[in-house]
């Protein structure tokens, strides 16, 4: 991201419904916090001083002794 950044609180962006932009509905941010629980992920935010924001995800690896198919993927 190159924009300007984001300043908010780093909680405050990932509430329902909150946008800076009257135009959007502002579940993004709330839907991918919410994928990376089920997951037993992360996401986190980070706005250095000056344009752009750092976005990092940290998403566990699953491994499974057996392919089961319909089971998680092996990495």
């Amino acid at each position: 991201d190159y924009g300007c950044g984001i300043h908010e609180d780093s909680e405050t962006i990932f509430a329902p419904f909150y946008s800076t932009d009257p135009l959007k509905v502002g579940l993004g941010l709330t839907e991918a916090r919410m994928s990376m629980i089920k997951i037993g992920g992360e996401i986190q935010m980070k706005s250095p001083t000056g344009p752009g924001t750092i976005v990092d995800l940290k998403i566990p690896v699953a491994y499974k002794a057996d392919s089961t198919p319909g089971g998680p993927a092996l990495f």
